[in-house]
């Protein structure tokens, strides 16, 4: 099983994703 691919994954897209909501919400 794979299960910790997707773990990570959820979690560099995440932190992609607060990234941007902070660059946007300065």
């Amino acid at each position: 099983m794979h299960s910790i691919w997707i773990y990570m994954n959820l979690y560099t897209f995440m932190m992609i994703h607060s990234g941007l909501l902070k660059i946007y919400f300065h």
